[in-house]
């Protein structure tokens, strides 16, 4: 009786993309005595885990550094700004956005056209030869193909070539000679889907089963995967054809055994569409037993279509609708929390092996910066799995209740995409600066909020499966499941959750330690993605030398140093625009690329120059701060003093920025003197080169700053000498904003560097 309390009915599974809960269904008590969580959810795997476990460190070392590093400011404030002029650019997590988004739609594109699409409509119409096709050549060709495989090859071989007709007469003869020809079908099926004519595939399906050809396994597969793909053509109902052919696939009278790549294909297509019901419909019908019982994957497949269904239900909702966002967000959150209780029930009894994919997919479906709760029970879902300490402090707000910090990212996403990509922000206007005072005053009202969400009223909240994350006794015990050892992809969801948690900035920092510093630690490795994440959580805790050292100590060594890594460590400087010594350090990760990289990123420059500026419209910073030259003690007048400390600035900036602008410079002159269609056609396969776009914009802003320098405004101040060093550059520079010399640049797409700036000597 017990164990069938631990099952739930597939007809249970078809009902919860409806929102069923499952309330107090099963005892808790009943459920504890079986060594399973008062919420586990339907089962149908059996298999071993054989992961090794990798034990980490323990928690305590790590509070301690924890503790030492909480300098991250309060982000309660972040409210009182409009996000529209910030450029803390909200890049909540990039994998979870535009890059999960970037994959799907290269999984979906067709290279076909309108007139090929056409073309193989009117073949799949015909049922003899193609016209034009000679039979001769048909039959010749034949001859010599009486191997199934090398058929299916040569097919292959003539669409790949456009020579779809005298491909579609081969395989037609084929079966008037009755040959084996299935992997030829099979060919001309992806065919068809990849130039995004899926009714033209369905009419040679048809077309292939009418000459008493079956389909084969792999003929299933393509016909669902393909119907992922785009279309062309209008009128395509792509789940219910799918669903169509699946249920020809499961009909007691098909000669093909459905496997795991059908029932992946079939949940694919309907997390593709979003459709939820289908799925759920699909799930119900999964087998519980046997060799295709679902599977690791097949999990990592449906957190995945509640991922883009999370996606596609709240990207439109304006900002003044949270309640119907965490409304429709709840719904999928909870069948997600379903889905690993059952995950979690199987591996606690060796039943289904856990993989670290299916653990990121669950994480990511977590995330969210307007839910500081599930956002945290990310850590919980680590801890849980791979034994990854917590060392953020439990948020104890309400299901789907944001941190301040979330709250404003999240509409800074929601502004980005209703007024698109191409505005402007600006580093140093998303957050003024406070003095002591104010930071206490905040940091009280922070304390206040805190309090205040810790004493709320929860006993009308719905279920929310909060201990379905909670540990598991069995692992790593005899007959028992091992954890898993994280990696970099669970690193970078690590630090993208201290991003937007209220008091996360600090443990980020000795979650970075125990990964990638500390020898007791993990030991990974960091990739590019994992330092970008790192240092825009430095960014918000204003922690510009923490970035410089990780800079010199951790990317330089690796080889990994690119012009994005130097853009968002420039941004920290921008965030920490107080610290006295933001000058040296900006400068230092100038010098850094101009050592490393044999062309500069226009990113980094432009942030110097926005960071030079905010500086000049506050002489009370120049006061203390370190890296100009001395500045005449003597003068008294506050007004003559303020233009000198203005002056020696601009100096420094101009002289730290002036070998970058002359290479680039080279680089430039090079597109002009060039072949258009040599720098603007195709890809960047260059990884050195730049944007011509952004260096021409960094180059005018520049040519604006000299232009300021040898301005009546510093006219008693500049020396002849630099007024002769300056001058030549800034005539240089002017021809940049000659607008047909603009729109070669623009044109260009990319500025490569030259052979001799691969020099660093």
């Amino acid at each position: 009786m017990h164990g069938a309390m631990l099952r739930y009915s597939n007809g249970f599974l078809r009902n919860l993309g409806a929102g069923a809960r499952l309330g107090k269904r099963f005892q808790n008590d009943t459920l504890s005595s079986l060594g399973a969580s008062p919420h586990v959810g339907f089962s149908f795997t059996r298999s071993t885990s054989t992961f090794v476990s990798q034990p980490p460190p323990p928690r305590a070392q790590y509070e301690e550094s924890f503790e030492s590093i909480d300098d991250a400011p309060s982000r309660v404030k972040l409210a009182r700004y409009t996000p529209r002029t910030s450029l803390r650019n909200a890049r909540l997590v990039e994998s979870q956005g535009y890059n999960r988004h970037l994959r799907e739609k290269e999984r979906r594109e067709v290279a076909g056209n309108k007139e090929e699409v056409e073309m193989l409509m009117e073949l799949a119409k015909g049922k003899g030869f193609p016209d034009g096709v000679n039979l001769s050549v048909v039959n010749r060709e034949l001859h010599w193909l009486n191997d199934p495989k090398d058929f299916g090859i040569r097919i292959g071989l003539l669409l790949q070539a456009q020579k779809v007709p005298l491909a579609v007469a081969m395989i037609r003869r084929a079966e008037s000679m009755k040959m084996e020809t299935s992997a030829a079908w099979n060919r001309l099926l992806s065919y068809c889907f990849e130039r995004g004519a899926p009714l033209a595939a369905f009419r040679f399906y048809n077309d292939m089963k009418k000459r008493a050809r079956a389909p084969t396994a792999h003929t299933y597969t393509v016909m669902l995967k393909g119907l992922c793909r785009k279309s062309l053509q209008p009128g395509v109902k792509p789940v219910d054809l799918a669903y169509k052919i699946y249920r020809q696939l499961l009909d007691t009278d098909s000669d093909v055994t459905p496997s795991h790549h059908h029932y992946h294909a079939m949940l694919e297509v309907c997390g593709t569409y979003h459709d939820m019901d289908m799925l759920w419909t699909v799930v119900g019908d999964l087998p519980e037993l046997g060799p295709h019982k679902p599977t690791a994957q097949t999990y990592t497949l449906i957190l995945q279509a509640i991922l883009g269904a999370l996606d596609n239900n709240i990207r439109d909702i304006p900002e003044d609708q949270m309640e119907l966002r965490k409304e429709k967000r709840e719904t999928l959150i909870l069948d997600a929390k379903r889905i690993w209780a059952d995950v979690i029930s199987q591996w606690r009894k060796g039943e289904l092996v856990l993989d670290k994919e299916l653990v990121a997919k669950m994480a990511w479906v977590l995330i969210d910066p307007m839910d500081e709760l599930n956002s945290y029970n990310v850590l919980a879902l680590f801890k849980q799995t791979m034994d990854v300490p917590i060392l953020v402090p439990n948020p104890k707000a309400a299901p789907l209740q944001g941190s301040e910090q979330g709250k404003w990212e999240a509409a800074l996403r929601l502004s980005k995409k209703r007024e698109g990509f191409d505005q402007e922000f600006n580093y140093t206007s998303w957050k003024s600066l406070e003095s002591e005072r104010e930071n206490n005053e905040m940091e009280g009202l922070e304390d206040d909020m805190v309090a205040k969400e810790e004493g709320q009223d929860t006993e009308n909240l719905v279920e929310d499966l909060g201990d379905v994350f909670d540990p598991v006794e069995e692992v790593n015990s005899e007959g028992g499941p091992s954890f898993l050892k994280p990696d970099n992809a669970h690193l970078h969801i690590i630090l993208t959750v201290c991003r937007i948690l209220t008091k996360g900035t600090a443990p980020g920092r000795g979650y970075w330690n125990l990964f990638t510093l500390d020898q007791n630690g993990y030991n990974i490795e960091p990739d590019p993605g994992n330092f970008y994440a790192y240092l825009r959580l430095l960014r918000i805790s204003r922690s510009s030398q923490t970035a410089l050292d990780v800079v010199h100590q951790q990317i330089v060594p690796t080889g990994k140093l690119d012009g994005k890594a130097l853009h968002i460590a420039m941004s920290c400087c921008l965030r920490d625009r107080t610290n006295p010594n933001v000058l040296v350090i900006a400068q230092s990760f100038l010098s850094v690329m101009l050592e490393h990289l044999p062309l500069p990123d226009p990113k980094p420059l432009t942030n110097f120059i926005e960071l030079a500026n905010v500086l000049t419209e506050n002489p009370q910073w120049l006061l203390v701060l370190r890296g100009l030259e001395d500045i005449d003690p003597s003068a008294t007048n506050l007004t003559i003093l303020g233009r000198n400390m203005r002056w020696a600035l601009q100096k420094t900036v101009i002289e730290s920025l002036e070998p970058h602008a002359n290479r680039l410079y080279e680089s430039m002159e090079r597109v002009l003197d060039s072949p258009m269609k040599y720098y603007s056609s195709g890809s960047n396969k260059c990884p050195d080169a730049v944007s011509g776009h952004l260096a021409l914009q960094f180059m005018v802003k520049f040519r604006e700053l000299l232009d300021r320098v040898l301005g009546v405004q510093y006219g008693d101040v500049v020396t002849k000498s630099d007024r002769d060093r300056i001058l030549p550059l800034a005539i240089k520079l002017r021809k940049f904003s000659n607008p047909e010399i603009a729109e070669k640049i623009e044109r260009s797409v990319i500025i490569r560097p030259l052979s001799h700036h691969y020099s660093y000597d």
